[in-house]
């Protein structure tokens, strides 16, 4: 546990920083598997390490106000040894029981926010495309990790099997915890935290998931789509009046499940989003939802874990902010070429750019023509400022000579990718269910070939859906790759080889004449 810890300078309460921990790790392993030992045996967990040191970070606006600092928690080092003893335990039993529900993408292994927006797009597409009114909601809490209550999460943590000096050990742990306040070397006094989970910690986020786990029980009509405390519930029905009945019903059952286990619904920021398929649907009537008698506000688009869904899925409002982030990260490197060598450019391009191209690609990366050529002619200037080329160069041979894809091979590269984590059976439930319950039908043939049938699709909007995609993208491939998915290796190998013969089609010089 000390070999993997990262070797920071910050530390806690007591100045010991992991950074010193690895460093005498030989003098220290001895007595700390004693001291854990001893604390896994009684079931105590060390006073000294329930203590946050709190540090307030300026995140923008007056630096004179309290409400624009992030306050961050230093908790000592040996706190996160024996905590990420206990979380691998935790965490493989809570998965060898399948306790977590399929719903929840947060904190967990082999899950990510991506695939979250992925089933979101896909849900909304395959409901509309069926001419069903969908509608979603997007729950925000207040500070639901900090508010989280200490007796109701160990109840849960009974109810779920945890059980004797188990339970006594996560009583010990989360009883009695204190911070105090740093800042230009002045400490405040400390103060007794009463509720929620310590923030900084190893087990904060698991315990968090097992605290918000039984909400899904209470969502009998809806799909829901958790990721942390981000919750999003879909409704969808072909009768408006059924619909709206429905959604306002079960959103008084889910408002007094967040009463009950004392978390704070923040309903001016609760929205909603009536999906459609273009302008010309009109909706029968005006749609109203509450919550507490509060109505919630109806937007067009909603910020759902790093993109914008608009209501018609078209991903505009999305494209065009990123853009307008990647033309204002160019105009930086623009003043940077003639000063910074190309290999700290690349590094500025990749920690910069490629995440607003690369992040969530695969819900956008087949949306309108207009959008994507407007962010792919913002992707060739910036490969032209880093290699020092003319502004109208062709920029075939400038991928290639810096080893990087285009959007488009972008896009394909994350499609495929989807299909190869099927191969090594890493996708969430969802998902997975996808290809698995087509491939008992014609649509596959895995004995046969190595090729995908590409569902059919009626219109341009169905083409949304991921089985779509991920199969007009996999069988765009040469044989020799596609061979992956009979001998599937790491996605890691499958990515390189991808990358190879993509970059192996990109031209090394341009052919025009006098270009």
């Amino acid at each position: 546990m000390i070999n993997n810890l990262k070797p920071k300078a910050s530390s806690g309460h007591d100045k010991i920083s992991p950074k010193i921990v690895k460093t005498n790790n030989t003098l220290i392993a001895g007595p700390l598997a004693h001291i854990t030992n001893l604390s896994f045996k009684e079931g105590t967990f060390p006073h000294d390490l329930k203590i946050a040191k709190v540090i307030p970070i300026y995140k923008n606006k007056s630096n004179s106000s309290f409400e624009n600092y992030r306050p961050i928690s230093l908790l000592p080092t040996f706190s996160k040894v024996i905590e990420r003893l206990v979380y691998n335990r935790l965490y493989k039993y809570v998965k060898l029981n399948n306790i977590l529900n399929s719903a929840q993408y947060g904190f967990q292994n082999k899950l990510s926010t991506e695939q979250a927006i992925i089933e979101l797009q896909n849900r909304v597409i395959t409901y509309l495309a069926k001419k069903q009114h969908t509608i979603g909601i997007f729950i925000d809490l207040s500070k639901a990790f900090d508010t989280l209550n200490h007796s109701i999460l160990l109840q849960k943590l009974n109810l779920i099997g945890i059980r004797g000096i188990p339970l006594k050990w996560f009583t010990s742990y989360l009883n009695n915890r204190t911070q105090f306040t740093e800042y230009l070397s002045h400490k405040s006094v400390f103060r007794n935290v009463k509720c929620g989970v310590p923030q900084g910690s190893i087990l904060g986020p698991l315990l968090f998931l097992l605290y918000m786990n039984d909400l899904i029980s209470v969502c009998k009509v809806c799909q829901a789509i958790l990721f942390a405390d981000d919750t999003t519930l879909l409704y969808n029905d072909t009768n408006y009046d059924a619909l709206i009945n429905k959604a306002n019903s079960e959103l008084s059952d889910i408002s007094t499940w967040f009463a009950i286990n004392k978390l704070s619904l923040n309903v001016e920021k609760t929205q909603f989003i009536q999906f459609q398929r273009n302008k010309a649907t009109p909706f029968p009537k005006p749609l109203t939802l509450k919550i507490n008698e509060n109505t919630i506000q109806k937007v067009e688009y909603v910020k759902f874990l790093g993109v914008y869904i608009d209501q018609y899925m078209k991903w505009n409002e999305h494209i065009s902010r990123k853009c307008n982030q990647i033309s204002r990260t160019i105009g930086t490197l623009s003043r940077l070429k003639n000063i910074l060598p190309r290999p700290i450019m690349l590094t500025l391009y990749s920690s910069l750019i490629v995440p607003y191209i690369t992040y969530g690609v695969v819900a956008w990366g087949n949306t309108d023509n207009s959008q994507i050529k407007r962010m792919s002619i913002l992707q060739k200037r910036s490969v032209r400022l880093i290699n020092g080329s003319k502004y109208n160069s062709h920029t075939g041979p400038i991928f290639r000579s810096l080893r990087l894809l285009t959007l488009q091979d972008i896009f394909h590269l994350e499609c495929c990718k989807v299909f190869a984590k099927f191969c090594q059976g890493q996708l969430p439930q969802y998902l997975n269910n996808i290809f698995v319950n087509s491939s008992s039908t014609p649509l596959y043939s895995f004995r046969n070939t190595t090729n995908i049938t590409t569902p059919l699709v009626k219109t341009k909007f169905e083409e949304q859906l991921i089985l779509f995609k991920v199969a007009s993208a996999w069988n765009s491939l040469p044989i020799n790759i596609k061979s992956y998915k009979e001998h599937p290796k790491s996605v890691k190998y499958f990515c390189n080889q991808f990358k190879n013969h993509k970059l192996s089609n990109y031209s090394t010089s341009c052919l025009i004449h006098n270009c």
